[in-house]
């Protein structure tokens, strides 16, 4: 269990029962593939920044310009129930400012980095250069009117074909050429 033990059990974001929140995902890669369930980290949990900074700054160590850091301006805010990761209880800044407090010593670290993320959330503009769109077919560009000398859209909207492993990678080609 890579790291649930010993980091989702204690930095999963809690709810007043001490039940913690989970996301589903699996592989498109073929039909068949198994769902796996996967715990939603509390930003404001202190162990988890720590890691998060741990975790980015040793990818960067490889030479490295990019990272791509999932679901920061994507996934919607829970609030953390749990007293022990250092934040108040069912505070509902703890999401961003968690974010924040991370990032902030991950630039501080690494400045001339690149950090892209999935979506778009105008809090997190300031802390990444990139936002992986791909939800966004059809909607009026007025998000990237107002923000475009600021960040960079880097994916779109795509069908993706099961087992066609080129086609998921083509929605990027447009962007990264």
């Amino acid at each position: 269990d890579y790291m649930f033990t010993s980091h989702g059990k204690k930095y999963a974001v809690k709810n007043p029962d001490g039940s913690m929140n989970y996301e589903n995902y699996r592989s498109y890669a073929t039909k068949d593939s198994t769902m796996h369930s996967y715990a939603i980290m509390c930003p404001g949990a202190i162990g988890w920044q720590d890691t998060m900074v741990e975790m980015v700054t040793r990818v960067l160590d490889y030479g490295v310009p990019a990272v791509y850091l999932d679901e920061i301006a994507a996934a919607r805010p829970y609030n953390c129930f749990d007293g022990s990761h250092g934040h108040l209880i069912n505070d509902p800044k703890v999401w961003i400012e968690g974010h924040r407090k991370f990032m902030t010593e991950i630039r501080r670290r690494k400045p001339g980095a690149f950090f892209d993320c999935e979506d778009g959330a105008e809090a997190f503009i300031d802390m990444l250069d990139g936002l992986m769109i791909w939800r966004w077919h059809g909607v009026t560009p007025v998000f990237n009117a107002i923000y475009h000398g600021r960040i960079q859209f880097t994916g779109r909207q795509y069908s993706l074909p099961y087992g066609d492993l080129m086609a998921a990678h083509r929605q990027f080609f447009v962007k990264t050429a």
